[in-house]
């Protein structure tokens, strides 16, 4: 049976609806400064490890300041969490940097363990420019979770959303 979209984003949103919220967000501390040979930090918090270099110069598309920023679970599952990630984006790099996660032809693929890589920099030539658009779990597209009561952020406290639901 083909959906319609109507009926496709209702069946997301009783999803949703099931989906534990985030987990409270506890900021990363410095566990280790800059290695004086490799450059690399590492930061860490009770569920992930975070391991740092950052480039005063060179970003391929400006030749700007860049980081790689290396994020894996302390307890080494398979964990991938896009708002977990945007938060350590955010306290690593800042929150007006945008970073991106590569997946490489096959050809060059290097996959030896529950490793991620965003490579940051203060803009990049592509992606959307909607602002900052926000929506609750009951006005999406797509499932999502809640927010931890402690995260969430203001507009969404307020039911102030600017998900543009166009009509669905």
């Amino acid at each position: 049976m083909i959906e319609t979209m109507r009926q496709s984003i209702e069946h997301f949103r009783r999803m949703s609806a099931k989906i534990r919220k985030s987990h409270k967000w506890v900021p990363l501390e410095l566990f280790m400064a800059a290695d004086p040979v490799s450059g690399s930090e590492v930061w860490r918090n009770p569920w992930y490890d975070v391991r740092v270099v950052r480039h005063a110069t060179g970003w391929i598309f400006d030749g700007g300041p860049w980081m790689r920023i290396g994020i894996s679970s302390a307890d080494g599952e398979p964990r991938h969490d896009w708002r977990v990630f945007q938060h350590i984006k955010n306290q690593i790099a800042g929150p007006e940097w945008w970073a991106l996660e590569l997946y490489p032809a096959e050809s060059q693929l290097i996959d030896p363990s529950n490793y991620f890589l965003l490579w940051a920099a203060p803009l990049l030539p592509l992606g959307e420019r909607l602002g900052r658009v926000l929506a609750r779990p009951n006005n999406t597209v797509a499932p999502q979770r809640g927010w931890h009561p402690d995260d969430e952020p203001d507009e969404v406290r307020k039911g102030i959303t600017n998900w543009p639901n166009k009509g669905l």
